[in-house]
């Protein structure tokens, strides 16, 4: 049996014939052999090779055959009509053999080509070039080769068909209704079957229009079992149905069984190598088909629409199935725009109580690079509303070798596939399985011989070799080799000195061909087996190693394996000291020992920190361990080593202890980081104590936030009444005993609620600047309840002296003079001077205003009212509420107003003055103008858009709010050439970073540091001696 055949030329010198002779043989062909060869012999009787057939005869003669004939056809070109009549064919009667392949001459004029085992086509072609171009064109023969009606003892064996072009129907006496189609065969089975044997035949370079471009199976009102043996189809095309169309139309039991054929880059529309149309009618006609593929092979066929190898379909009234059955079969390379290798549909004609399927069921089969996701595609069915019909689209596949991707395998039958990324062939050129291939022994024996499978392949070698079959076409014949697999993965880390040896190995299931190993993506060299050795290593040969090993079938990756190498142990480590430092002025106070009872009254300084001093005095590291009352853990690689750490600066970073009980222990390490090898630990136990607190709260004061001067004591069930005080702009300090504490934490209820800690004097309420300015507050009116607690720490910690509790009352008893909102002005922002009044009705041309950055300012009678509410409505939308002068609807930075540019259109204004702060107390007489924004030049600036506010000079930004991390960025404008005192706190008062600089540059640019705080609201104070400002930091984690 042959290989895979490729390529076929077209059309040779050797087409060339003498004039074509229609005669008939002066002999009657009464069930005898007829020798034939292209010139003829002898008397050309062909009873024999010396008195061969003409070939110019082969025709007439062949037609006019009767059962039992058989033609010996030697090598060479025949072709049917000699006088270029295209509607003649070689007409095969029924029960005719037409054998081709023999020698027709010399000693052995017998001896005929081996089909089982040679690679290559028979020597012997049907050829319907009769316009003798070497062309496929429209003045070559329409069906070069045609069977009607015949029996199962007819046969055409061992020629090359080639140079049909159907355009038309079949034109053969006494056939009705033909189709187009079948350039290379047409077999006509209307009303009656026709069932040849076609085998060791190859079909290639036909051309129809209509459907089979080498082969038309005809079946209409009959049934037609017919059978194709080794038989190739290449390079066929036709509308649908490359190669191959059946037509089953209104058939009873269709049957075709192919065995050993291939199907190479054949080209249609749909069906690019074969077309299965089934149409069922009525019981008698139900068209149930079924064509048997064993040992084939579908491989670079093309459809431009459905279909790549096979397109299936089934129609009709009654319920049938057309079934395409694949076994041991291999589809690689198709393509279609829909199912690359596969494609199947069904619909009913019938709206209820029938089902009609198309089956395509694919056993033993390998697909391979036919589209993934695309190779099969089975056409849904929608039903009609209300119908009982249904059209069932089916692909099943059992013990194949699948193409990653495909989905559309359905039925319960779907078991046992497997699924790969790597092709299974033995190279691009070869359909034949590579000793790797997981289609070896993957089939199912059962499936094969239950289909009564031949014993050979494809490539005529035994079909089973080992216990169970291949999948796909061809058996692989040698040893599988087995694919590499690693057992044992390596060591995960080592850590070794200077100067050692390292091995690791990595188990395979089976040896390497070859072993490569790497150290951070570059290869090692030397290392040429699974075990990694490295002798006197050395600290550049620290990295992450990996191996990988290759094969004939595959490679394998094993895992990292990290080696740490660092210089050898230095002499013994111990830690020797532990120290108690103060960290007011990174003195030591005393060694800690073990039992210690710390007073943190006795100390100098609350603030402290706790060093370690080893042996020798630098070490890699010293880890601390802290547990009991407070826990911590710190690493430290640069001397000082201290518990809490320094600013690498020799500054002991503070820490004030609670009361209670402690365990510390400081391990010494060879290697920064707490790595390399521990050296001697000291563990101690402390307690700190903090005896009562004899700080108390003294009292409270009133304080005038405008001059920093207290106005009077306050006390318990006082009233103020701010109609009577010097200032509605307050602050309330507390006074110590002593003046000193480590701290006052304040809690104000009531009306308004408030928390601050202070650990700095003065100790006030809502805090100060640190340069004793106050921040004010202007209460409102209401009951309010306030205790202030001193600490002996810092922060609200230590020991809790004696609280202050006050409750008192803010009034105002005064009626104030009626207020009334006298006029609006329209404020160049750029210089902060009026522009012109704000009236209603008033129009506002930007390009005639000096400036488009605008503000609009309210002016009250009396000058000064409690606050005054704006509300702007229209093209753009603002609230605004100013309890300080200048009134402006944007605001300003102390007097310079924040600019505005308006969008174009219409907006209405209310300024309404209030008799106290922040929108309160007594409603004055409000004053409302309607106005439109234009703009005459038609200069379009920020259409659509948001307004944006700018500020000129001072200006507080945190860059990157919320914060992420321990660091603070801030940076601040209009303070150059002045003191600038920055300080970041809690919201309870705890300083956490603070420092004063001297800008030189425009703008200034400060990192500030957040320690160990946890996430929450931290609070920003920036001053100068004429500014300050307070910015709420949000600090993420």
């Amino acid at each position: 049996m042959k290989n895979k055949f490729t390529p076929f030329y077209t059309k040779t010198a050797a087409y060339l014939l003498g004039t074509a002779l229609w005669l008939l043989s002066a002999m009657s062909l009464w069930a005898q052999t007829v020798y034939v060869t292209p010139t003829g012999a002898g008397q050309q009787t062909g009873a024999d090779w010396p008195n061969a057939l003409p070939g110019s005869q082969l025709q007439a003669t062949l037609a006019a055959a009767t059962e039992g004939t058989e033609f010996r056809l030697a090598g060479g070109i025949y072709k049917p009509s000699q006088t270029g009549d295209r509607g003649v064919s070689f007409y095969i009667p029924s029960a005719v053999k037409v054998l081709g392949g023999y020698l027709g001459s010399g000693a052995n004029p017998d001896q005929r080509i081996d089909f089982a085992n040679t690679n290559q086509p028979s020597s012997t072609i049907l050829s319907g070039d009769i316009d003798n171009d070497n062309i496929v064109d429209a003045e070559n023969t329409n069906n070069v080769v045609l069977f009607a009606n015949v029996n199962d003892q007819t046969r055409l064996d061992g020629v090359v068909i080639t140079g049909g072009y159907a355009s038309g129907n079949v034109a053969f006496p006494g056939l009705f209704a033909t189709s187009t189609g079948g350039a290379g065969i047409y077999n006509y089975a209307y009303m009656k079957a026709s069932s040849p044997t076609i085998a060791n035949c190859t079909l290639t370079d036909n051309y129809t229009t209509g459907n089979g471009g080498a082969l038309f199976v005809d079946v209409r009102f009959s049934q037609s079992p017919i059978q194709l043996i080794n038989t190739d189809f290449l390079n066929n095309r036709a509308a649908q149905g490359g190669a191959i169309y059946y037509n089953a139309t209104f058939g009873q039991v269709v049957q075709t069984y192919l065995t050993y054929c291939r199907f190479v880059n054949n080209t249609a529309q749909s069906g690019g190598a074969v077309y299965l149309y089934a149409e069922g009618d009525q019981q008698r006609y139900r068209a149930e088909s079924k064509v048997q593929y064993i040992n084939c092979v579908f491989q670079q066929n093309t459809a431009t629409s459905q279909g790549g190898a096979l397109y299936t379909i089934a129609k009709g009234t009654p319920s049938f199935s057309a079934t395409s059955e694949l076994i041991n079969c291999t589809l690689s390379g198709n393509v279609a725009s829909q199912g690359g290798a596969i494609f199947s549909g069904a619909s009913p004609y019938n709206v209820n109580y029938i089902t009609v399927s198309s089956i395509v069921s694919l056993k033993n089969c390998i697909l391979w690079n036919n589209g993934g996701a695309n190779a099969i595609v089975n056409q849904p069915y929608t039903k009609i509303p209300g119908s009982t019909s249904d059209g069932l689209a089916i692909a099943r596949s059992d013990y194949g070798l699948l193409e990653t991707g495909v989905t559309q395998i359905t039925d319960a039958q779907n078991t046992n596939n497997r699924f790969s990324t790597v092709s299974p062939f033995s190279n691009a050129q070869s359909l034949e399985l590579s000793a790797c291939s997981p289609a070896i022994n993957a089939g199912l024996t059962s499936l094969y011989t239950d289909a009564q499978g031949p014993s050979t392949d494809i490539a005529n070698k035994p079909r089973l070799v080992g216990s169970t079959i291949d999948i796909g076409a061809y058996e692989f014949q040698g040893t599988p080799a087995a694919a590499l697999a690693i057992t044992q993965q390596p060591a995960s880390q080592s850590s070794v000195v200077v100067g050692a040896t390292v091995e690791t190995t990595v188990g395979l299931n089976t040896p390497a061909d070859s072993y490569a190993w790497y150290k951070d993506g570059s290869l090692v060299s030397g290392q040429t087996s699974a075990t990694l050795r490295l002798t006197n290593v050395q600290i550049a040969q620290a990295g992450s190693y990996l191996l990988v090993a290759t094969s004939a079938c595959n490679s394998v990756t094993s895992t990292a394996f990290s080696l740490s190498v660092t210089q050898p142990l230095p002499p013994a480590q111990r830690l020797a000291q532990l120290w108690l430092i103060n960290a007011d002025n990174n003195q030591p106070i005393q060694l800690l020992t073990p039992g210690l009872t710390i007073d943190l009254s006795k100390l100098p300084s609350r603030r402290i920190n706790i060093q370690a001093r080893t042996e020798p005095s630098t070490v890699g590291s010293v880890v601390f361990q802290l547990s009991g009352q407070q826990t911590r853990q710190q690493v430290e690689t640069l001397i000082p080593y201290a518990l809490f750490g320094d600013d690498n600066k020799g500054n002991y970073l503070p820490w004030t202890p609670a009361a209670g009980n402690y365990r510390l222990t400081a391990t010494p390490y060879s290697s920064g980081g707490g790595t390399g090898t521990a050296g001697t630990p000291l563990t101690v136990t402390f307690t700190v104590i903090d005896p009562v607190n004899p700080q108390r709260l003294a009292q409270l004061l009133l304080i005038n936030a405008d001059t920093d001067q207290p106005i009077q004591q306050l006390t318990n069930g006082q009233q103020l009444d701010l109609s009577k005080l010097p200032t509605k702009h307050l602050a309330i300090q507390a006074l110590t005993d002593p003046v000193t504490v480590g701290s006052v934490v304040f809690a104000l209820s009531g009306q308004q609620s408030h928390q601050q800690t202070e650990t700095l004097a003065p100790y006030a309420l809502f805090g100060d600047d640190q340069g004793g300015h106050y921040y004010s507050w202007t209460p409102p009116l209401g009951s309010y309840t306030l205790t202030a607690t001193p600490y002996s720490g810092m922060g609200g910690t230590g020991s809790v002296g004696t609280a202050l509790s006050v409750s008192f009352t803010v009034i105002e008893s005064a009626t104030p003079a009626p207020q009334r909102l006298a006029q609006f002005l329209l404020i160049n922002a750029d210089t902060d001077q009026p522009i012109q009044q704000l009236t209603n009705g008033q129009q506002l041309d930007l390009a005639k205003l000096p400036t488009r950055r605008l503000a609009i300012q309210a002016l009250t009678d009396p000058v000064i009212v409690g606050s005054v509410v704006f509300a702007l409505s229209g093209q753009q939308g603002r609230q605004q509420t100013e309890s300080i002068a200048p009134y402006a609807l944007f605001g300003d930075d102390q007097g310079n107003f924040l600019g505005w540019t308006p969008s174009l259109g219409s907006y209405v204004l209310t300024a309404t003055p209030y008799s106290s702060v922040g929108g309160t107390g007594v409603v004055g007489m409000p004053l409302t103008v309607s106005f439109t924004v234009i703009n005459s030049a038609a200069a379009r600036l920020a259409a659509g858009g948001a307004e944006s506010i700018v500020t000129d000079g001072w200006l507080v930004r945190v860059l990157g709010n919320p914060v992420v991390g321990s660091e603070v960025l801030v940076e601040v404008s209009g303070a150059q050439d002045q003191p600038v005192q920055y300080t970041l706190t809690t919201t309870a008062g705890t300083i956490l970073d603070s420092r004063q600089v001297f800008p030189t540059h425009p703008v200034d640019r400060q990192t500030l540091h957040t320690g160990t705080t946890a996430a929450g609201v931290l609070l920003l104070q920036v001053s100068t001696p004429t500014r300050r400002q307070v910015v709420k930091v949000l600090k993420s984690y």
